[in-house]
């Protein structure tokens, strides 16, 4: 298993016309999310077409430090590493995610269904072509 999930911290859609994500802290207490990056292609002008969702991501997300020139204080700050992940791999994670679903509190209720959809689809919806934000 690519990870293992010990609780979900939300879930969020990007303003990018539709980007998706699962937060959660694995076994290690680490902050990471399963990210499904949107696939737009540009047409004209500003016109874009939805293409479905690029290849999964899997997202860690850590503290840094960072010394200011000006004061030399030290500033934490977050940094993430990216590793891309199969569909299979997002569905796995998707199932250790879905126990944590009922009690989690979150403005987007419905990105659960969606992301399973479209991680059993290898990128694709059937049901709609947006979220409502």
């Amino acid at each position: 298993m690519i990870v293992t999930v010990e609780s979900l911290t939300g879930f969020d859609v990007y303003r990018d016309g539709g980007s998706l994500s699962a937060s959660f802290l694995d076994s290690d207490g680490m902050e990471r999310a399963l990210f499904f990056p949107i696939d737009l292609v540009v047409r004209s002008g500003r016109q874009f077409e939805w293409q479905g969702y690029k290849s999964p991501v899997l997202q860690h997300f850590y503290r840094h430090d960072d010394v200011s020139r000006i004061t030399g204080e030290a500033i934490e700050g977050w940094d993430v590493q990216e590793q891309p992940v199969t569909w299979e791999d997002a569905v796995r994670i998707l199932d250790q995610i879905r126990p944590f679903v009922p009690s989690l509190k979150t403005d987007y209720p419905e990105v659960f269904a969606i992301m399973v959809e479209v991680a059993r689809t290898e990128g694709q919806r059937t049901s709609g072509k947006t979220v409502d934000r």
